[in-house]
């Protein structure tokens, strides 16, 4: 325990420490948004942020089975829900 913190406020200090941890693709996150229902829960932007990153790099713009280019809605669909918890 850190001098001057009290107990309560530490340990709420490590469950977040456990929550926000970047291991597995911040996975403990993901799954405790998942779970919780509370309407005023803000999800940290950097995450979304990586995610969005992660769609935007990873996944063509267009793509192209014939000579005419199409939209790729996968792509689309994937920003969509990246962006869903952040969207009022």
């Amino acid at each position: 325990i850190i001098q001057g913190i009290p107990r309560k406020d530490f340990d709420m200090l490590l469950k977040l420490d456990e929550y926000l941890a970047p291991t597995h693709n911040y996975r403990n996150y993901r799954r405790f948004v998942q779970t919780n229902t509370d309407p005023y829960l803000l999800p940290p932007l950097a995450i979304i942020l990586r995610d969005i990153t992660v769609i935007m790099e990873g996944n063509p713009k267009q793509l192209s089975p014939s000579k005419k280019p199409f939209l790729n809605l996968t792509k689309m669909r994937l920003l969509t829900s990246t962006m869903q918890p952040i969207l009022i």
